[in-house]
């Protein structure tokens, strides 16, 4: 067998700290520089936002769509002494944010450089998968609402799935999906 096959049979179901405290120099470098090294490399993407006041923005996202804040770091005096910002309300500021819609994790800061521009480069997707109800709803409660815009209405989609589009009262555009029931 090759020496990669050797080492997968080798190290396959040892813990990431076992693998590591198992491992000769030269075996980790070759496994890190050839197929073993998916196992190391997990990437995630968030969206991140920025807004004129995220604070504000994340009370928006919590009462209109359901959002569950679970992060949120003010600026130091130091940082915004150094960006040229006022001191006086720091609690009001965001150095970072983080809240959760649909269970997804969204991390959002106050544009400290200027106006932030809105885009339609890029919107963020709320796959329901299974959960039809869910999505219908959420779509249902901020279609209700005037601090959104629907741009396509709730209904059949591609690929047996159901969607609907708005545009927050931030720009930002939400495809809320899901796989099609019935």
């Amino acid at each position: 067998p090759t020496k990669t096959a050797y080492l997968k049979a080798t190290y396959e179901n040892l813990t990431d700290t076992q693998l590591e405290a198992s491992l000769t120099e030269s075996d980790s470098k070759y496994i890190i520089n050839n197929e073993y090294f998916w196992r190391n490399t997990m990437t995630a993407i968030y969206p991140y936002l920025t807004f004129e006041n995220a604070k504000e923005a994340m009370a928006y996202y919590e009462q209109d769509f359901g959002a569950q804040i679970t992060y949120h770091e003010a600026l130091t005096k130091e940082q915004a002494e150094s960006l040229g910002l006022p001191v006086d309300q720091l609690d009001q500021t965001t150095m970072r944010g983080e809240f959760m819609i649909a269970g997804q994790k969204i991390i959002c800061a106050d544009a400290t450089m200027g106006n932030p521009q809105t885009s339609t480069l890029i919107s963020i997707l709320l796959d329901f998968e299974e959960e039809e109800d869910k999505a219908r709803d959420l779509f249902n409660r901020l279609a209700k609402s005037d601090n959104q815009r629907v741009t396509v209405p709730f209904g059949d989609w591609i690929l047996n799935n159901v969607m609907g589009q708005i545009v927050d009262k931030y720009g930002i555009t939400w495809l809320i999906s899901a796989n099609k029931q019935g």
